[in-house]
Order: structure tokens, then C-alpha cells, then sequence
């Protein structure tokens, strides 16, 4: 016997096998767990460099990391940090330090938490792999005593570092997001680093959450090293002052001696004022109008949505067009540069932006 037969069109199920079909449930996300879980996540990889430009002589200094992502009660998009039994007011520190996602059933709804094991913080796991990407993009990392007055000195805000996953019928789909701001001293604003990663999954598991959030952590050093081994890296090396050298020693200038024959100039030739025309007064007082007035090609559709895309992924408002390839995206006190080439877009760099503009 297996119980009651439903019919639905043309379908027949049992009682039985529809337990089935919820036990299967249960089982992809890992037995329906609200408890709270705590993954160990794999030591980065150092990876040797593979350029031998300037800034493989620089030394970095990784300073003060601060998180500051913020936790809600009840999000309406997974992808915002939130935590069970009873919020993030009821947390302490330590929790919220260790917080890298959340549980959720086959409907989406918010289960238990998932917390790095003891002893890690989102903090330290970003330290260790800044230091893995630096060391990739050949710079030596070292400790503020030991660097010397010209290292570049790097501290990093962290903007978001969340893992969720979106329910699917046959799978899930596991996400990881990292946003982080790194400030150098001497650079005139920060590289913002963004990374999103994504994996379909059968069953959301401990390891799976382990995998999610190392595959995001891959994904952020080799963006890093990128970055530091590019441009960016280039003006940072730049806009940071070295060691300043001793002067070379002033000798006085001698003393004039005064010529005891005057120079003269001859009555009969006296020098004539130099005068401008009218046609040329008017060319030059227009010159600065058509400068002001000359037309400036937009980006296309295509590269707008994209820039938008990647500006939402950093908690970022509505993208303004700022030139053929460049976007302008306001992110409460400061705005963020994003730029595109070849159908990419990516974060640059932050911007001060005046309140009337």
C-alpha cells in the first residue's frame, strides 16, 4: 500500500511520494537546518608574481581593516546580511564579526546562520588574503616597524561580505559577494574592489557554504593583484612620497659688480606699445566659449545597464553618464567611478562629489 492517490490532470502522486518530494527538500538544504553552523575556510594560495615591473621593489603595509557591513532584520533580498535567533540587536560582536550568510528553506524563507569557526572574522580573512594578492602582484608585505617611511600603507574598509543562495526547482544557486575600499596614503582616492561569484548546487551543505565563500576569496585576490599590477597599482607607486634625499649644498651667488658705464637708449628711437586688434581680441574671447560648448559622446545603452548593474552589486544609487566609456554613481557621502571596455564594467575608484552637482 502506499497510501492515498491524489490525481492532478493527467499526473498521479502518493501520499508517500509526496513525503518523499519534501524529505528531498529537506535534504538539498542540508536537513532543513535553523541551527547555526561555523565553516574553516582554506588558507589563501600565494601565488608568485608574474611581472617584474616597479612595484615589485615596493613594500605594502596592510593597516586598519574596519567592517562595516550593516545587518537588517528581515531583508527583502537575501543578499543583505541578516541573522536568526532573534536579529541582529540580539547578536554580539563576536557573531556579527564571524556572520558570512545565511540558511533558507525551498521558499526562500530565513533559516539559521552561517558563522566563520572560532577564532576567524571577517576582518582576519581579509587580511590574509590582501596579503596573498600583494604578494601575487609582487609587492613584499610587512609590518608597519619594519617598512620603512616610503611603503605604501593600505587601509581597508569592508563594504559587503555576504554569501546567500536563490532557490530553484531542480537547484540552487549559491552567490558570494566582497566589496571592499582600499585607502593608500598619498593616493588621491580609494580602489574599490568588487567581486560576485555564483555555483548551482543539489544540496546546500557546510562544505558547499565553504566552497561558495573560497571561490568569492579566489575571485577578490586575483582581482587585487589585477588591480595593483595595472594601472591603479602604477599611481599608487606614484602619488606615494619615497624617503626624502639630503639637499646638495647651495653655494651664494657672487656680487655684482656694478657697471660704471650706463646704458642708454638714443632719444630718436623710442619703443612703440604693443597694441592687439579687434579681430584678434574677439577670436580669443570666443576661443573659451567654443571649448565650453563642445558636444560630448555619451555612452551606449548597453554599457549604462551594465555600469548600473555593477553599481547596485556595491550598494550604489542611479549611474551618470560621465564620458563615452565612464559612469558617475552616488553611494551616500562619496560616488564611485565606474568604468567599461568591451562590454565589462567595473568599479575604479571613489569620487568627491560637490552637494549642488
Amino acid at each position: 500500500m502506499h497510501g492515498v492517490v491524489i490525481k492532478q490532470g493527467n499526473l498521479m502522486f502518493s501520499k508517500g511520494c509526496l513525503r518523499l518530494v519534501a524529505l528531498c527538500g529537506c535534504v538539498m538544504l542540508a536537513g532543513c537546518a535553523t541551527s547555526r553552523s561555523e565553516i574553516k575556510l582554506h588558507s589563501p594560495e600565494v601565488v608568485a608574481p608574474t611581472t617584474t615591473a616597479t612595484s615589485a621593489q615596493r613594500v605594502v603595509v596592510i593597516g586598519k581593516i574596519t567592517d562595516e557591513r550593516v545587518f537588517e532584520d528581515s531583508p527583502t533580498e537575501p543578499s543583505t546580511p541578516s541573522l536568526g535567533f532573534g536579529g541582529a540587536d540580539k547578536a554580539t560582536g563576536d557573531v556579527k564579526a564571524r556572520a558570512v550568510g545565511r540558511k533558507r528553506n525551498t521558499y526562500g524563507k530565513a533559516l539559521g546562520d552561517v558563522l566563520l569557526q572560532q577564532g576567524d572574522t571577517v576582518e582576519s580573512v581579509i587580511r590574509k588574503n590582501l596579503a596573498a594578492a600583494f604578494q601575487q602582484a609582487g609587492y613584499q608585505v610587512k609590518d608597519a616597524a619594519d617598512a620603512g617611511s616610503s611603503a605604501l600603507v593600505v587601509d581597508v574598509h569592508i563594504k559587503k561580505f555576504w554569501a546567500w543562495f536563490d532557490p530553484g526547482f531542480w537547484a540552487i544557486t549559491l552567490n558570494d559577494n566582497i566589496v571592499t575600499d582600499l585607502v593608500v596614503n598619498g593616493a588621491p582616492a580609494p580602489v574599490v574592489i568588487s567581486t560576485h561569484v555564483e555555483d548551482k548546487r543539489q544540496v546546500a551543505t557546510e562544505d558547499a557554504w565553504i566552497q561558495i565563500v573560497d571561490k568569492g576569496l579566489d575571485a577578490y585576490r586575483a582581482e587585487v593583484a589585477s588591480r595593483m599590477q595595472g594601472s591603479d597599482g602604477a599611481k599608487l607607486a606614484a602619488a606615494t612620497p619615497s624617503a626624502p634625499s639630503a639637499p646638495a649644498p647651495v653655494k651664494a651667488a657672487p656680487t655684482p659688480v656694478a657697471d660704471p658705464t650706463p646704458a642708454t637708449v638714443p632719444s630718436e628711437q623710442p619703443v612703440a606699445p604693443a597694441t592687439v586688434t579687434p579681430d584678434a581680441t574677439s577670436a580669443a574671447a570666443d576661443a573659451p566659449a567654443a571649448q565650453a560648448t563642445a558636444p560630448t559622446t555619451l555612452a551606449s545603452s548597453a554599457d549604462t545597464s551594465t555600469a548600473q548593474e555593477v553599481a547596485t552589486q556595491i550598494g550604489c544609487g542611479s549611474v551618470q553618464a560621465n564620458g563615452d566609456s565612464t559612469f558617475v554613481a552616488p553611494c551616500g557621502t562619496y560616488s564611485v567611478m565606474i568604468g567599461c571596455n568591451g562590454g565589462e564594467c567595473r568599479p575604479m575608484h571613489t569620487v568627491n562629489v560637490k552637494k549642488d552637482e
